[in-house]
C-alpha cells in the first residue's frame, strides 16, 4: 500500500473500547523509526469521531505539516509516529 500511495509510511490502527489503541500493522520507507505495537492515546478521537470509520471509512492524509491537518486536534501524535 505504501508504494501504491507513494508514501513514507502507511500504518494500520487498532481502537480498543476505550478509545485508546496500537499501531499493528506499518511499512514505512528504509531507515524508518518503527511505531509498530507503539500504544496510544489521542484525547481527540471520541465515539463519534471514530463511527465513520468503524463504517469503513478510509483516510489518506498525504502531508501531516498541510495546514489542514495541522488545524486538527490529533496532529501532535501525528508528529510523534
Amino acid at each position: 500500500m505504501r508504494q501504491v500511495l507513494i508514501g513514507h509510511r502507511v500504518i494500520i490502527y487498532k481502537f480498543e473500547d476505550d478509545l485508546s489503541g496500537s499501531v499493528i500493522a506499518e511499512s514505512i520507507m528504509a531507515g524508518g523509526r518503527s511505531v509498530l505495537h507503539s500504544q496510544a492515546n489521542d484525547p481527540c478521537v471520541t465515539r463519534e469521531w471514530i463511527e465513520p470509520y468503524r463504517q469503513g471509512r478510509v483516510r489518506v492524509v498525504r502531508d501531516i505539516y498541510d495546514e489542514s491537518m495541522k488545524k486538527e486536534c490529533h496532529h501532535p501524535l501525528l508528529i510523534e509516529l
